[in-house]
Formats: C-alpha cells, sequence, structure tokens
C-alpha cells in the first residue's frame, strides 16, 4: 500500500532510462527527481527530503558503488531505501550492491509493476518507522511524570510490537517465495540465495535496532545456512532447500512471537533506563 506521495531521486546517465523511470514513478503517485550523475544526486539529497532512490548500478566518473557508499555515510538504510537498477548479467555487481547497504534492486528491462511493488515496499516500512520516531517524540513531549510515560509507553510499544511482528514475518515470507528456483539454473539459484541473504539481514538489522537479541542472534544462524548454500550453489539439493525452508519457517515463528517486553528499545529508548532486555538461549538451526 502507497505511503503517500513522496520525492523519489532518480539517478542515471542516460536521458531515456531517467525518462522512462519518472513515468513509472509519476505513474505511481510519486515525484522524480533526476539527476545525471554521482555529484548531483549528493547534493539534491542534502538539501531536499527524498524519499527514496533509484540508482543504475553503471555511471561514468562516479559509479552506483561509489555513489552508494557516499549515500549510506549521510543516511542509514531506513532513513533513505535505495534502490539499485541493474542488468541480469550483472550478478556479481548487484550481490556487492546490496552488501554496501542498498535496500532492493530491480531488472532491466524495468517491469513497472515490479518497479511500483518495491517504491511502495520500502516506502511503507520507511514511514511505519517514521512514525514511531514521531510517536515517541510525543510521549517525551506530553508527558511529565514517569508512571504517565510509561502508561502510554506500554500502549506505544504494543503498536510497535505488531509492526514489528509484521514486518519481519514479511521478509521471512519473501525468502521463502525466493527459494521457490530451479535447481539447473546456476543463475536463478545464485539471484535467490543472495535475495534471501539480503531480507535476512535486514531482519538481523531490524532485530537489532529494536534490542530484540533473540531474533538478531537466530537470524545470524539462520544466515550462516544461506551463506553456506550459497557456497554450494552447483551441488545444492532438494534436501538443502527443504532444509532452508524449514529453517526460515522456524524464523518466522519466532517472530511472530515478539512481546513489548522483549525490546530494549522500551526502557533503553523511550524511558532513557539501561537495556534490560532478557537474551534467551538454546535456539539452534
Amino acid at each position: 500500500m502507497m505511503s503517500g506521495k513522496a520525492q523519489i531521486l532518480i539517478v542515471d546517465d542516460c536521458d531515456d532510462a531517467r525518462g522512462l523511470l519518472s513515468l513509472y514513478v509519476e505513474k505511481a503517485g510519486h515525484t522524480p527527481i533526476p539527476a545525471s550523475n554521482g555529484n548531483d544526486a549528493l547534493e539534491i539529497i542534502s538539501r531536499q527530503d527524498i524519499a527514496l532512490v533509484l540508482m543504475d548500478l553503471t555511471m561514468p566518473e562516479m559509479g552506483g558503488f561509489e555513489l552508494l557508499r557516499k549515500m549510506r555515510a549521510k543516511k542509514r538504510l531506513i532513513e533513505l531505501p535505495i534502490l539499485m537498477v541493474t542488468s541480469i548479467s550483472e550478478t556479481a555487481g548487484f550481490v556487492r550492491a546490496l552488501h554496501l547497504g542498498a535496500n532492493d534492486y530491480v531488472t532491466k528491462p524495468v517491469n513497472m509493476k515490479v518497479l511500483v511493488a518495491r517504491i511502495s515496499s520500502q516506502l511503507s516500512r520507511r514511514t511505519a518507522y517514521n512514525n514511531l520516531d514521531e510517536l515517541k517524540d510525543e510521549l517525551l513531549q506530553e508527558l511529565g511524570k514517569r508512571k504517565e510515560i510509561e502508561d502510554r509507553t506500554r500502549e506505544f510499544c504494543t503498536t510497535a510490537t505488531n509492526i514489528t511482528r509484521r514486518l519481519l514475518a514479511q521478509q521471512t515470507e519473501a525468502i521463502t517465495a525466493c527459494m521457490n528456483f530451479d535447481k539447473g539454473n546456476q543463475a536463478e539459484i545464485q539471484r535467490a540465495i543472495a535475495t534471501s541473504i539480503r531480507h535476512i539481514e535486514n531482519i538481523e538489522n531490524d532485530s537489532r535496532a529494536l534490542g530484540f537479541t533473540m531474533a538478531s542472534d537466530f537470524g545470524s544462524r539462520v544466515k550462516r545456512n544461506f551463506l553456506e548454500a550459497e557456497a554450494n550453489a552447483p551441488n545444492i539439493d532438494d534436501a538443502t532447500v527443504d532444509r532452508l525452508v524449514r529453517i526460515v519457517a522456524e524464523f518466522r515463528t519466532l517472530l511472530q512471537s515478539v512481546a513489548p517486553e522483549d525490546l530494549a528499545f522500551y526502557n533503553a529508548v523511550l524511558l532513557g533506563g539501561e537495556d534490560q532486555s532478557d537474551e534467551k538461549d538454546g535456539i539452534a538451526c
């Protein structure tokens, strides 16, 4: 679901590609902000409220990787979603881009429905976190007594927990969808596993930011299984795929059981206290 009209920066040195992406962005109800090179793009994000970036991977002068690093030095993943625009032949390139901080990617030729869906997903995620920050600020401004803050914070934390459950569980659903690949197609296997690893890393980062230690630790273990599968992609078999799908299903069950008392930000961020979240052991993949 779209989260209102947003300014979307489109970085591409090709006029035709920039124009086509701008058209797609306008049709999706957003405002395209064009940039033909990396320097212009960096200047734009420093002075305008850019909600999302569509960036070509291959550009002269300042390439996509360098620009991605510089943007990430200014804006965190959740503050500024970045979608790389790549060709199918750039598998290694977009895997590298994901490791450098890209949120997602679309392949050329760009499919409008896919592009709009991925823009919508990233904007919704960004809006959810922004809403949490606004609610936190309102609580701290309006409530002067600690007891009142604690009561309101519990309500807020329940809302945050529900959002957390949905966002994190959606990532595991996306991972499961990725596993329906043709095991005879090595390029498809590599793309599927690389995409799954990106989703897992998003879950790890989100869980860590929220202080949900158990999910973050479990996510690291899930990622190790996928990294092993990635390393052995040429020999992947049905048993390996079934094991990965089972692990992801267990991960989804864990994420859906998140409770407010598991989130360290409840005490550390909202109440200004120390992290008193309990770590839970005994989880194995």
